[in-house]
């Protein structure tokens, strides 16, 4: 009896293990309070069960720490912005976050989503937004962050890609003018005067009594005012029902490359209308000399012999040679290079290295406005020795507050007009100035 006992005491440990295999800890306790097998297999039913939980729907709801940073790192980065440049903006925790939970792949309908969640959106969420449901989360959104309830602002955010975009479009046009043109901020849309102030007459020599000659002094004026430019975009609701958050950046991008072909349309065009303003009259044209060694030279001296009002040589040195895109080369040549090889001097037909006295002295800027056949006064041969804007400029350019770049903002949202609206502006104005700051040499008739 005893024997047949521990027989069975041992085959009941050998089958509670054979069903524990996965729980050792029921198995322990069965052994140890002597459990049956029945007791033990409902004992582990019961664990199995208990470790299954019902599938919930998906529902797009934010992380606790999430903000506008994070959210707006994660647009940027959907919209292809350097991480460099979001770190710099946002911080790198902020670009962390964002790319550890979307990975560059966040779209309009999520940030909206988001942002509704945010504010204590009160009915489930939707993991799409669809004609029917968009304007109530949309505006949801809107409201909240409007209402203070909500830490994210989606028009802030989207306002965000759409600046950045914008700036980038800026950032490819053409800078030329920014090294030839003077700088000045004004703070409305009236008429400002700028001075230029000149002496009679000069030094004069002191007398055995000590006393100073009283001069007097000349003033030089020039006008210029600040306009605005500008453009509407807007999200539509396609876009957002299409998750298009490259649409939505890729047209301001268009915007801001407008708004600098703008400056450099409206710059070049008052720049090269010079018929008046570079003339023999004003000793400041020189005409029918090839941009070179010799034509360079002529340009220098031409520029050496400008004088003030009173009849007084200025004595200053150019500091920049502007020239056409055809001349570009010839240019950067003439500043590089030390020696240049003459051709057929005189009626030799033999090569003459000789040294380039211009090495180094005038730093080339092109621009191709300059030979734009739709600009008048364009020209693929003249070229234009300038001073340094900081001390005579040609031209000048004013910006209203000293906004060098356009401005995107959100007008007022009104999602019955099914969209998000965005208005870019630019304010800037830009006249001729000082014909002492420079020579215009015409180059060879054809």
């Amino acid at each position: 009896a005893v024997a047949a006992a521990i027989a069975a005491e041992r085959q009941r440990i050998v089958d509670i293990e054979a069903i524990c295999v996965r729980h050792p800890q029921i198995a322990a306790q069965a052994r140890a309070e002597g459990w049956d097998l029945n007791r033990t297999r409902k004992a582990v039913l019961d664990a199995i069960n208990a470790s299954y939980a019902p599938s919930a729907p998906h529902i797009n709801v934010p992380a606790n720490d999430l903000n506008q940073n994070i959210l707006q790192a994660a647009a940027l980065q959907a919209v292809g912005v350097p991480a460099a440049a979001i770190e710099a903006d946002l911080g790198r925790p902020a670009l962390e976050a964002a790319d550890r939970r979307w990975r560059g792949s966040i779209g309009i309908q999520e940030m909206i989503i988001e942002a509704a969640a945010a504010g204590g959106y009160s009915q489930p969420l939707p993991r799409r937004l669809t004609k029917g449901n968009w304007h109530q989360i949309t505006a949801f959104a809107v409201q909240a962050a409007a209402g203070g309830f909500s830490a994210i602002n989606l028009p802030g955010l989207l306002g965000g890609v759409v600046s950045r975009s914008l700036l980038e479009g800026f950032g490819v046009v053409d800078t030329s003018w920014q090294q030839i043109a003077a700088l000045r901020n004004v703070n409305d849309f009236r008429e400002v005067t700028s001075y230029r102030l000149s002496s009679d007459g000069g030094f004069a020599k002191v007398g055995p009594t000590g006393e100073l000659k009283h001069g007097s002094l000349a003033e030089t004026s020039f006008t210029n005012r600040a306009a605005t430019y500008g453009k509407m975009l807007g999200a539509t609701r396609e876009d957002i029902i299409n998750d298009d958050l490259g649409a939505l950046a890729s047209i301001p991008q268009q915007l801001g490359l407008d708004a600098g072909m703008k400056l450099n349309e409206v710059f070049w065009k008052e720049f090269l209308d010079n018929a008046g303003f570079f003339t023999e009259a004003n000793g400041n044209l020189l005409a029918n000399n090839a941009l070179g060694v010799d034509g360079l030279s002529a340009a220098l001296k031409t520029f050496r012999a400008l004088k003030d009002e009173s009849g007084r040589i200025l004595g200053s040195a150019p500091s920049i040679l502007l020239v056409p895109p055809s001349l570009e080369v010839l240019a950067g040549q003439l500043f590089k290079d030390q020696n240049v090889i003459a051709i057929g001097v005189g009626s030799s037909a033999k090569t003459t290295p000789a040294s380039n006295p211009h090495t180094g002295k005038y730093t080339p800027v092109t621009s191709p406005y300059l030979e734009d056949a739709t600009m008048t006064g364009n020209s693929a041969t003249a070229y234009y020795l300038l001073a340094k804007p900081a001390f005579r400029a040609a031209i000048q350019v004013v910006f209203l507050n000293g906004v060098k770049t356009p401005t995107i903002e959100s007008s007022e949202m009104s999602f019955d007009q099914l969209g998000i609206q965005f208005r870019a502006y630019f304010d800037f104005g830009v006249k001729k100035m000082d014909p002492l700051a420079g020579v215009k040499v015409t180059g060879v008739s054809a």
